[in-house]
């Protein structure tokens, strides 16, 4: 897996965490920081829940699946967010992002 922002994230690219990041919990919100970088994200909770489910390899496809099947809201709008999210996360070097294996 790389953290280059050359491979953007697709719904079917497997991602996980880098190691090139710190988070923590503070309050309802996590702090996440790009040690490469020096810059620091706060999460919503949604998006700390979405960071949590990719502490190990996931494919953003099977990520989309369990958020559509536990939240309310329509599956386009997860998709996009998700992959709007992942992509940024992506590009600051926090996220590992492989193709899917055949």
């Amino acid at each position: 897996m790389t953290s280059a922002a050359a491979t953007p994230v697709t719904l079917d690219s497997i991602v996980r965490q880098s190691t090139n990041q710190i988070a923590a919990a503070l309050q309802d919100e996590l702090v996440l920081m790009s040690i490469d970088k020096g810059r620091y994200y706060n999460l919503n909770p949604i998006a700390a829940e979405i960071w949590g489910r990719i502490a190990g390899p996931v494919q953003v496809s099977d990520l989309c699946d369990a958020l559509d099947a536990e939240f309310s809201a329509p599956r386009e709008e997860i998709t996009r967010d998700v992959l709007d999210m992942l992509n940024l996360l992506a590009a600051e070097g926090v996220l590992d992002v492989a193709p899917a294996t055949e």
